[in-house]
């Protein structure tokens, strides 16, 4: 099964705040010079869209009870300098040792793994209590599973897309000419 990694984004969320220096380098930025400036891959994941139910999902700033902001994170797609031993995957879930950490109670403590192959990038999830989904499925325990550009991943319940810095530019773009109001995080 092979997909174009070229695929633009097409994740459509709204959110209060955008991870720094991502969001006022789009909003002055070419497409170019935004890519040049941001070449790895990135993780961008959404939290705080469902009900204020655990510890994790707090409201923020004094917001009506039962509601939280959404906040976008926005991290780099590589390996962390001493994280873990696994230096073909990069981990991601709960436990501070992980590559990218997602503190949040439905994320597994080492929910999944990306890697990648030449070109493609491949999510595989590492048997994870609420699953790992893809294209709106729920993928197969450690069953490697290729990924696009600005494809929906789900991490239990936290929304995720992998962009490239370009696709990154574009994704933020669209959302400054909607939302107006990106603060930072």
């Amino acid at each position: 099964m092979t997909q174009s990694m070229k695929k633009q984004p097409n994740p459509e969320p709204t959110w209060t705040e955008a991870s720094e220096p991502f969001a006022s380098q789009a909003a002055s930025s070419t497409r170019r010079s935004f890519s040049a400036r941001f070449r790895e891959h990135y993780l961008c994941f959404l939290t705080g869209e469902a009900p204020d139910s655990t510890a994790e999902f707090r409201t923020l700033g004094g917001e009506i009870p039962g509601t939280v902001r959404r906040v976008l994170h926005i991290v780099p797609l590589v390996k962390r300098s001493g994280a873990n031993p696994f230096s073909m995957m990069i981990t991601l879930g709960r436990a501070a040792n992980n590559d990218i950490p997602i503190a949040f109670g439905d994320v597994s403590k080492f929910h999944g793994y990306f890697s990648q192959q030449d070109e493609s990038w491949f999510i595989t999830d590492a048997g994870s209590t609420n699953g790992t989904y893809l294209r709106g499925a729920k993928i197969a325990v450690r069953t490697p599973v290729q990924i696009a550009f600005g494809e929906e991943i789900g991490l239990a319940s936290i929304r995720s897309w992998v962009l490239d810095g370009g696709a990154l530019h574009d994704f933020l773009q669209r959302q400054i000419a909607s939302a107006g109001d990106l603060r930072a995080s």
